[in-house]
């Protein structure tokens, strides 16, 4: 046996023996009063618990593999809106990938039993990529949020900059998340706006800071703005009396209307 054969044996061997150890992390239940079984999986999901499959005879020989909600579900738990247009882009486009279907909010998959290792696999994929939009929090959620609201602004030609440059009265350099020019026919100034996913009474004293700093080294009068994301957060009394003694305006994104006086 030359060495090459010898390598290949080995390889095969760990292979092998692997899919047998995986095999064994595998657990199958029987529901009562149910024609399904659970597989509880040895992957785990973002709450730390195992990826759980349900197995469901259909009445043409085939059957359906499906995750009952769960994963959703706990991105919905961990407060993660999977409603809002972009994520329901991406739940959409992991779908496609892996040939799934998503119904209600059940992942799920039908074929026979010779599909059913090809079902596993996708439907399994297809869970831990959705699930991966629990990584969606604190910065990587306000980049969300950020970029749900600049497709809104372009797509309804708002007109405006983003990341719009600007150095203050002290010398310190701001970026502005949104600028719409000056519009002297609709006797409009110039329109400063700043996106928070959550907005609170340091990021509205902050955002005043910045307004005061940088409005006397403009060339135009200025109002200044910050929509706020309202779907999974409320606002706090103190952050909106700070902003009515600032001369901010907090414009809520779940009411775009509101947002139409930037206009």
């Amino acid at each position: 046996m030359t060495t090459l054969e010898v390598s290949l044996l080995e390889t095969e061997n760990l292979l092998n023996n692997y899919t047998k150890w995986l095999r064994r992390q595998y657990q199958v239940t029987h529901l009562q009063n149910s024609d399904s079984d659970e597989i509880s999986t040895p992957f785990l999901n973002n709450i730390g618990d195992n990826i759980r499959l349900y197995v469901s005879n259909l009445a043409d020989n085939s059957f359906q593999l499906d995750d009952d909600g769960e994963t959703l579900n706990n991105l919905s738990l961990l407060g993660i809106n999977v409603d809002s247009a972009l994520r329901k882009r991406m739940i959409h486009n992991t779908c496609e990938e892996f040939s799934i279907t998503l119904s209600e909010d059940i992942l799920q998959v039908a074929g026979t039993v010779a599909d059913f290792p090809a079902m596993k696999q996708h439907l399994i994929s297809a869970i831990l990529k959705i699930d991966d939009l629990s990584l969606l929090k604190k910065t990587n959620v306000q980049k969300l949020f950020a970029e749900e609201l600049y497709n809104f602004l372009d797509k309804n030609d708002f007109g405006g900059l983003p990341q719009y440059a600007v150095k203050g009265q002290t010398g310190n350099s701001y970026k502005i998340d949104y600028v719409i020019p000056q519009n002297h026919a609709q006797s409009k100034p110039m329109r400063l706006v700043d996106f928070q996913d959550h907005v609170s009474f340091n990021q509205v004293a902050i955002a005043a800071y910045k307004f005061q700093d940088i409005t006397n080294t403009l060339p135009v009068n200025a109002s200044f703005s910050i929509i706020f994301n309202d779907t999974q957060h409320t606002l706090p009394v103190q952050a909106l009396n700070a902003a009515n003694k600032s001369g901010i305006s907090l414009l809520r994104w779940n009411q775009q209307s509101s947002l139409e006086k930037l206009r």
